[in-house]
Protein backbone atom coordinates (compact mmCIF):
# COMPACT_ATOMS: atom_id res chain seq x y z
CA UNK A 1 0.00 0.00 0.00
CA UNK A 2 1.27 3.48 -0.89
CA UNK A 3 1.01 6.23 1.72
CA UNK A 4 1.60 9.97 1.85
CA UNK A 5 1.42 11.22 5.43
CA UNK A 6 1.60 14.80 6.57
CA UNK A 7 3.97 15.66 9.39
CA UNK A 8 2.76 14.44 12.81
CA UNK A 9 -0.05 12.28 11.38
CA UNK A 10 -0.87 8.70 12.29
CA UNK A 11 -2.40 5.71 10.56
CA UNK A 12 -3.52 2.53 12.29
CA UNK A 13 -3.75 -0.82 10.55
CA UNK A 14 -4.61 -4.37 11.53
CA UNK A 15 -2.94 -7.61 10.53
CA UNK A 16 -4.29 -11.01 11.61
CA UNK A 17 -1.69 -13.71 12.16
CA UNK A 18 -2.95 -17.27 12.52
CA UNK A 19 0.15 -19.42 12.00
CA UNK A 20 1.84 -20.61 15.22
CA UNK A 21 5.13 -21.53 13.54
CA UNK A 22 5.47 -18.83 10.89
CA UNK A 23 7.16 -15.48 11.19
CA UNK A 24 6.04 -12.37 9.31
CA UNK A 25 7.71 -9.12 8.32
CA UNK A 26 6.47 -5.54 8.62
CA UNK A 27 8.10 -3.31 5.95
CA UNK A 28 8.21 0.42 5.29
CA UNK A 29 9.94 1.24 2.01
CA UNK A 30 10.58 4.95 2.33
CA UNK A 31 10.69 7.39 -0.59
CA UNK A 32 10.97 10.38 1.75
CA UNK A 33 10.40 11.40 5.35
CA UNK A 34 10.65 9.59 8.67
CA UNK A 35 8.10 7.34 10.41
CA UNK A 36 7.96 5.44 13.68
CA UNK A 37 6.24 2.05 13.55
CA UNK A 38 4.77 0.70 16.81
CA UNK A 39 3.04 -2.65 17.15
CA UNK A 40 0.82 -4.34 19.76
CA UNK A 41 -1.49 -7.32 19.47
CA UNK A 42 -4.71 -8.56 20.99
CA UNK A 43 -6.75 -11.73 20.94
CA UNK A 44 -9.79 -11.63 18.70
CA UNK A 45 -12.07 -11.78 21.75
CA UNK A 46 -10.52 -8.64 23.29
CA UNK A 47 -11.29 -4.98 22.66
CA UNK A 48 -8.74 -3.54 20.24
CA UNK A 49 -8.96 -0.04 21.76
CA UNK A 50 -7.06 -1.31 24.80
CA UNK A 51 -4.21 -2.40 22.52
CA UNK A 52 -3.56 0.68 20.40
CA UNK A 53 0.22 1.20 20.58
CA UNK A 54 1.56 4.22 22.46
CA UNK A 55 5.15 5.35 23.10
CA UNK A 56 4.92 3.79 26.57
CA UNK A 57 2.90 0.69 25.64
CA UNK A 58 4.06 -1.24 22.59
CA UNK A 59 5.53 -4.67 22.03
CA UNK A 60 7.60 -3.91 18.94
CA UNK A 61 8.84 -0.65 17.44
CA UNK A 62 11.28 0.78 14.91
CA UNK A 63 12.21 4.04 13.21
CA UNK A 64 12.46 4.15 9.42
CA UNK A 65 15.82 5.96 9.58
CA UNK A 66 17.27 3.03 11.56
CA UNK A 67 15.68 0.10 9.74
CA UNK A 68 13.16 -0.51 6.97
CA UNK A 69 11.61 -3.72 8.25
CA UNK A 70 10.95 -5.81 11.33
CA UNK A 71 10.60 -9.58 11.32
CA UNK A 72 8.40 -10.98 14.08
CA UNK A 73 9.32 -14.60 14.76
CA UNK A 74 7.65 -17.41 16.73
CA UNK A 75 10.69 -17.36 19.03
CA UNK A 76 10.14 -13.68 19.96
CA UNK A 77 8.90 -13.21 23.51
CA UNK A 78 5.88 -11.14 22.37
CA UNK A 79 4.92 -13.30 19.40
CA UNK A 80 1.24 -14.24 19.23
CA UNK A 81 -0.78 -16.38 16.85
CA UNK A 82 -4.54 -16.29 16.42
CA UNK A 83 -4.04 -12.63 17.26
CA UNK A 84 -4.64 -9.33 15.57
CA UNK A 85 -1.59 -7.08 15.38
CA UNK A 86 -2.28 -3.34 15.55
CA UNK A 87 0.33 -1.42 13.58
CA UNK A 88 0.58 2.31 14.19
CA UNK A 89 2.65 4.43 11.83
CA UNK A 90 3.43 7.97 12.98
CA UNK A 91 5.13 10.46 10.65
CA UNK A 92 7.81 12.61 12.25
CA UNK A 93 7.92 14.64 9.02
CA UNK A 94 6.02 14.59 5.76
CA UNK A 95 6.53 11.03 4.54
CA UNK A 96 5.96 9.00 1.42
CA UNK A 97 6.37 5.23 1.61
CA UNK A 98 5.12 1.78 0.67
CA UNK A 99 3.94 -0.39 3.53
CA UNK A 100 3.42 -4.13 3.57
CA UNK A 101 3.12 -7.08 5.94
Amino acid sequence: MNFNLKEKHTILMKYTHNEPEESFTVKTMMSSGLVIVSINHYKKSENYLDSVPTPQDRLFTYRSDEQQELEIRPTDENFCYDCVYLIKIYSMRKSQFIFEV
